[in-house]
C-alpha cells in the first residue's frame, strides 16, 4: 500500500490559509477614544487602528463622519498594498468639542475587496474637567503664588539679601 504521508505542518498551514486567506485585507481592529475621559471643553477624537495582512495600509477615499445627537457614525475606506507582511495603521478621526452626555459610536471599516466590518462602542463626555486636571491646575496656581510672595519679600529686603521660604535671612 502506498499511503499519503503529508507532514502535519503542511496540514496546519493549509488550515490556517483556509481560515484567513493571504489576500484578506484586515483583522484585529480597534477603536480608542482620545482623551479617555473627555469633558465639554476638550476636542474628542476616535483613534481607529486596523491591521492588514499586506502592506502598506492606506485609505482609498475620504473618511465620512456623521454626528446625530448622541450617535456617531464613521466610515473609513481601507485598502493595503501587495507586499505580504502584517502591517497596521491608526487613523485619528476628529469629532470636535461635544456636549455632555453618553455617545454611542459605530465605525465601519470598508475594504475595497472584502465585506465591511463594524466596530461599536460608547464613551461619556463629562460636564466639568476631570478632578485630577483641576487639582493639577490648583497646584500650579499655588506654586506661582508662593513664588511671587517670595520674590516680593526678597525685593523689599534690598539688594544682596536673600530670604528663604521660612522667612529667615540667609
Amino acid at each position: 500500500m502506498n499511503a499519503c504521508r503529508t507532514p502535519l505542518s503542511v496540514w496546519l498551514l493549509m488550515a490556517l490559509l483556509a481560515a484567513h486567506p493571504v489576500g484578506a485585507s484586515s483583522f484585529a481592529d480597534d477603536v480608542a477614544v482620545s482623551p479617555e475621559q473627555p469633558d465639554i471643553d476638550t476636542p474628542v477624537s476616535l483613534l481607529v487602528t486596523f491591521v492588514t495582512s499586506t502592506t502598506p495600509p492606506f485609505l482609498f477615499a475620504p473618511t465620512v463622519v456623521e454626528i446625530d445627537g448622541f450617535s456617531i457614525e464613521v466610515e473609513l475606506f481601507i485598502d493595503s498594498g501587495v507586499l505580504q507582511a502584517i502591517a497596521s495603521r491608526t487613523e485619528e478621526v476628529e469629532l470636535g468639542i461635544l456636549p455632555a452626555g453618553v455617545f454611542d459610536f459605530s465605525v465601519r471599516l470598508t475594504p475595497r475587496s472584502d465585506p465591511p466590518r463594524v466596530l461599536t462602542g460608547s464613551f461619556q463626555v463629562v460636564p466639568e474637567p476631570a478632578p485630577l486636571a483641576l487639582a493639577l491646575v490648583a497646584l500650579l496656581v499655588l506654586a506661582g503664588a508662593r513664588r511671587r510672595r517670595a520674590e516680593e519679600h526678597t525685593s523689599r529686603k534690598g539688594p544682596g539679601s536673600f530670604v528663604n521660604f521660612s522667612g529667615r535671612k540667609s
